[in-house]
């Protein structure tokens, strides 16, 4: 059963656009009014699609991912929310240690995909409720590791020309929390790996649950919230 409660849904080119869409479910605090617009892409293909959907009607667009550090007003979100959490996919190279990922791929179960290969690099992020997008965007990091690490390339879609390509990681201006993606008007599609391919797969799934039981033993990891929140 679907967990999308709208007023109205209009099917464009096959994808599904709700209209006035409850965005409670979409976030971690799971609180928030409606989308006037919401679609979910589950490809590349289809989020163009609404973006050009979104163009040729003069309607404003928005991207949210797991919604893990999101806040929504309960007044809502004008013009077209874009979820690309549906947008998954990975290929792993155990070989040689790279990964192509797409931005909505849980960055938990990429941890677990990456010990199951032994691919060393990733055991850190087993505990971070978020997305490869939303996580390659803001430098996400835990137990003393980040993505700036470990990230190689990443997709981007720019939303002043409509044109895709990639940004090299040293292009991306990584720091504490923060890179390039953040200042730009720039949506990640898809991001490139490269860990430590040969690793004892044992030892590297020991070390993910280690880091995921010191996460939940400690934090109330399974209740409504976005993380730190400082006062």
């Amino acid at each position: 059963m679907s967990r999308i409660k709208a007023s109205g849904l209009i099917i464009f080119k096959g994808i599904k656009i709700y209209q006035f869409a409850s965005l409670a479910n979409f976030t971690t605090w799971r609180i928030g009014g409606t989308a006037e617009w919401f679609a979910e892409p589950i490809n590349i293909k289809e989020f163009k699609h609404l973006i050009a959907w979104a163009s040729s009607h003069k309607i404003e667009y928005q991207i949210i991912g797991f919604g893990s550090n999101l806040l929504i007003s309960d007044n809502g979100l004008k013009g077209l929310i874009i979820c690309l959490r549906k947008l998954t996919g990975c290929i792993i190279d155990k070989n040689s240690g790279l990964i192509d990922v797409l931005a909505g791929e849980n960055l938990p179960g990429l941890s677990r995909k990456a010990a199951q290969y032994g691919l060393n690099g990733l055991q850190w992020a087993v505990g971070i409720p978020g997305s490869v997008g939303g996580a390659s965007v803001m430098n996400a990091g835990a137990q003393g590791g980040s993505i700036a690490e470990w990230i190689k390339s990443v997709e981007v879609f720019s939303c002043n020309n409509g044109e895709s390509f990639l940004i090299e990681e040293k292009d991306l201006k990584y720091s504490y929390r923060d890179s390039r993606l953040q200042h730009e008007k720039l949506i990640v599609l898809s991001a490139k790996f490269e860990l430590k391919p040969g690793h004892d797969i044992k030892k590297l799934i020991n070390e993910t649950n280690l880091n995921l039981h010191k996460r939940t033993s400690t934090q109330p990891y399974q209740l409504p919230s976005c993380g730190s929140v400082f006062r």
